[in-house]
């Protein structure tokens, strides 16, 4: 996920930034920096959250990589922290988590755009 790769060698990736192998958009307005590496941004919080915990996965995003909490990158790593949180404490069912992140994250696809009329 996001080039991160197991512990311990995990470590040194979620340090230098893991690798953008899902770049895009899509994100709500509030999560969206104008990059195409908010899906790294939130895949990294989920996985930094697993090893260590919300606490110091909030901490170092806030002091080392300087995401400030009300900027987009911010709010991406609340709901990061949210969203492994949710499954790890089983408030968040595995087999719904793709609904969360749909909800929660993606821009809503307006009527107009996702249907497709022939006339």
């Amino acid at each position: 996920m996001a080039g991160i790769r197991p512990p311990p060698r995990g470590l040194f990736d979620l340090a230098r930034g893991g690798r953008n192998l899902f770049p895009g958009r899509g994100f709500r307005g509030r999560y969206d920096d104008g990059s195409t590496g908010q899906a790294r941004h939130f895949t990294g919080i989920v996985v930094a959250t697993t090893y260590g915990g919300g606490d110091p996965t909030r901490w170092i995003s806030e002091h080392l990589r300087l995401d400030s909490a009300g900027a987009p990158d911010g709010l991406l790593t609340d709901e990061g922290i949210a969203f492994a949180t949710g499954v790890l404490g089983g408030r968040i069912a595995l087999d719904a988590s793709s609904d969360w992140i749909r909800d929660n994250l993606c821009r809503p696809r307006s009527l107009d755009s996702s249907l497709k009329l022939a006339f």
